[in-house]
């Protein structure tokens, strides 16, 4: 009794699903009528047709194949270094951003408290780099980063927190 109304379940839901594909295989049907003649044709795509996710085009102007020499930057937004003075002190602050043991960006400039000046560094190009922040006669420190066609285009800024005991450092995106 049992096999019954499974084979019967089993030609209505076969029945059911006539005439549906399978996701991602759209089925293309047309049909030209004419006086003499009646013609069909059917397309049909496979899956390898598709494109997917990792099927982007590439062109000269995508962001994504640039080389290193190719980004522009923003000349509105600059790669910045901020000093944000957490204390209650004025405070004098030298600045120096190397790459590849060149100095390419060096300043000094005093910070008022709560005071949040920008500094451009003057980085138009990606690769890797290294900010050192130290305040007369308290902390310093290095910190290595590295810049992509992303940051150069939206002027990505390091952001110095200063306190009385430590600097931290922290990169915007």
């Amino acid at each position: 009794m049992r096999r019954r109304q499974v084979l019967s379940a089993l030609a209505l839901s076969a029945a059911s699903l006539a005439g549906c594909t399978a996701p991602g295989a759209p089925q293309v049907s047309g049909t030209a009528t004419d006086d003499e003649t009646t013609e069909t044709s059917t397309e049909t795509r496979t899956p390898a047709d598709e494109p997917t996710e990792t099927d982007t085009p590439t062109t000269p102007d995508d962001p994504l194949t640039e080389t290193p020499g190719e980004v522009t930057p923003d000349p509105d937004d600059p790669i910045a270094v901020v000093l944000s003075n957490g204390t209650d002190e004025t405070l004098d602050v030298a600045v120096t951003v190397r790459r590849g043991g060149t100095r390419i960006f060096e300043t000094t400039s005093t910070v008022g408290p709560d005071e949040r000046p920008e500094l451009d560094t003057g980085i138009a190009e990606t690769g890797d780099y290294e900010l050192t922040v130290s305040v007369t006669g308290g902390p310093e420190v290095s910190q290595p980063f590295d810049i992509e066609s992303y940051d150069v285009r939206m002027g990505s800024n390091l952001i110095a927190e200063i306190d009385t005991e430590r600097i931290m450092i922290l990169i915007e995106e």
